[in-house]
């Protein structure tokens, strides 16, 4: 299917992988280097995180359209197959789950401002009106908030492990306080 297909109410249907490229080539395109390798890495483990979870992210016809499609070319058949909505279905799951995080902290931040940037990005999009995914955008949004929270958390816990035990307990205080004052609570 392409973007020639319409839903019910004549709106056009454009794939999950149609969408991604359009959202983060352009992203990609000034970059050089490291910070290029690191963003184009969170682009394929956002795909790699669509094709692992297709089964809790996709629709039920579109998963069985994607068993058609795994026939024909298994890479990336999810993502081919999806439609644009199943990004905002795929984010909280890339944010949340461990084994999309990268390799250090840096990666990790990428992936974060990715995912934010993606649902920015969508804002308006004619394929994510805001009636029907208002609730999925709340989603991405508290997974991003606990992501970032994690980030600080884990950099802090690193900072107060290296710290001499002099100075380890003003640390520890503000690890308590980071934990009481800043960990997002879902709505």
């Amino acid at each position: 299917m392409t973007a020639e297909h319409l839903h019910e109410d004549d709106r056009p249907v454009r794939r999950l992988d149609e969408v991604l490229h359009a959202l983060v080539d352009p992203l990609v395109e000034p970059l050089h280097g490291r910070r290029r390798r690191r963003l184009e890495d969170a682009e394929d483990a956002l795909r790699r995180c669509v094709e692992v979870n297709a089964g809790r992210i996709l629709t039920l016809p579109e998963l069985r359209l994607v068993e058609l499609e795994v026939q024909l070319d298994p890479v990336g058949a999810a993502a081919r197959i999806a439609t644009a909505p199943a990004l905002l279905r795929a984010l909280p799951r890339f944010l949340d789950d461990a084994d999309w995080e990268g390799e250090d902290d840096e990666d990790r931040r990428v992936r974060i401002r990715l995912a934010l940037e993606l649902l920015e990005a969508t804002d308006g999009l004619p394929e994510f009106p805001a009636d029907e995914v208002d609730a999925q955008r709340n989603a991405v949004l508290a997974a991003w908030r606990r992501a970032r929270w994690r980030l600080r958390r884990d950099q802090h816990e690193r900072r107060l492990a290296e710290t001499d035990p002099a100075q380890r307990a003003w640390l520890q205080i503000e690890l308590d306080s980071l934990d009481a004052l800043s960990k997002p609570q879902d709505p």
